[in-house]
């Protein structure tokens, strides 16, 4: 584009033509009215410094030479979570809870009644015969350690053991005697009086269990 230029009114007329082409002002007016703007390095690419025609430096643009704006204080930053660093411990169990022991089978009821004693009772109801003052038989049924005078102690018929172990339950000539009559060994047991009834001849036998056991273990 030809643009006569002549004198001082020339250039500024040659001023006001470049800042038409270029779209925007700068910020300093008066750059231009001492000559056209130029640059020293030969164009306006890289390493040029702008001057003006007379050859006076021309003052930065205010965006010039700045750095970036720095973001606000309060802008949301990605987050890179950390990562765990590896486990180089002992493997963990897969199960570190006690084990509990199984549960223990709910023990049979007692054939006896609540508070009842067999030798207690044996004693009282047999008693008139069978003391120790006077033992029929030689059987004392009154005293203290009954069991050591008839688990495994012949009787004085036949030979036959007052209490023995039997196939899965005691046996024995004083269970049988209370259970009835003994052929060539007497009557049932306590002579003279009431049986024993059937709740009694159980305790009877649950105590004659307990005693073999005690008698076979020694103690």
């Amino acid at each position: 584009m030809g643009v006569p230029v002549s004198g001082r009114g020339g250039l500024v007329v040659l001023a006001a033509a470049l800042v038409g082409c270029t779209g925007r002002l700068e910020h300093e007016p008066g750059a231009y009215f001492g000559g056209v703007v130029t640059t020293d390095g030969g164009g306006s690419g890289a390493g040029g410094r702008a001057t003006s025609l007379d050859g006076s430096p021309r003052s930065p643009a205010p965006d010039e030479g700045r750095s970036p704006p720095a973001p606000p204080p309060d802008a949301a930053l990605p987050v890179e979570p950390d990562a765990a660093p590896p486990w180089d411990g002992p493997a963990l169990a897969a199960d570190t809870a006690p084990a509990l022991p199984p549960p223990m089978p709910d023990a049979a009821p007692s054939a006896c009644a609540p508070g009842q004693d067999a030798v207690a009772f044996i004693g009282a109801r047999c008693e008139g015969c069978h003391n120790a003052m006077s033992p029929a038989k030689g059987l004392d049924l009154r005293s203290p350690g009954l069991g050591a005078r008839t688990v495994g102690i012949a009787s004085s018929c036949q030979g036959r053991p007052y209490l023995v172990a039997g196939p899965g339950a005691p046996v024995g000539h004083l269970l049988d005697k209370i259970e009835g009559p003994v052929p060539g060994c007497g009557n049932q047991m306590p002579v003279g009086g009431p049986a024993l009834s059937d709740q009694e001849k159980a305790c009877v036998r649950e105590w004659a269990a307990q005693a073999i056991a005690k008698a076979q273990s020694g103690r």
